[in-house]
């Protein structure tokens, strides 16, 4: 291996020089294989859990990209979300039927992941959580709430200022 990136929620990369790409949920315990290439991979660099590039023979250049496209998604989990419109906090606002570990991800209108929380576990029953979104332009933002990269309910967000 050459190089490796570990998340606090559990999500890490590995590439070796044999042109593979290894991602883990469990801090390593178990890898898959996301990508088989030719070109020995040299380096990573990780933006967020989702986002960035690796670095491999000859100029080789991959981007690591997990960009959600679609807005409408079965409602596992109805979300809240207020005040919205918002401009610098938003509270989200859902009911669990059971403990789950919960990530939070803001994508805009074309799928862009802009903002990521770290998975949290949250206990069953009613849940809020703050959402800080003093850093997004005026727009239309898409709030997903993840378990294990699978969206389980979203809401639509429209920031002011």
């Amino acid at each position: 291996m050459n190089a490796c990136k570990f998340f606090g929620s559990g999500k890490a990369y590995t590439v070796s020089d044999k042109g593979i790409i290894y991602s883990s949920v469990n801090y390593g315990k178990n890898w898959k294989t996301e990508y088989t290439g030719k070109s020995i991979l040299h380096g990573m660099y990780m933006f967020n859990e989702n986002t960035g590039f690796v670095i491999g023979d000859g100029g080789l250049i991959l981007k690591k990209d997990s960009v959600i496209k679609s807005l409408h998604v079965k409602q596992l989990v109805p979300v809240k979300l207020y005040p919205n419109p918002a401009s610098d906090k938003a509270t989200l606002s859902f009911v669990l039927n059971k403990q789950l570990n919960i990530a939070v991800q803001v994508t805009d209108e074309q799928g862009n992941i802009l903002l990521t929380q770290s998975t949290k576990s949250f206990e069953k029953g009613a849940q809020q959580m703050s959402l800080f979104v003093g850093g997004l332009h005026r727009g239309v933002y898409q709030v997903n709430l993840l378990n294990d990269g699978t969206v389980l309910g979203n809401a639509r967000m429209v920031i002011v200022r």
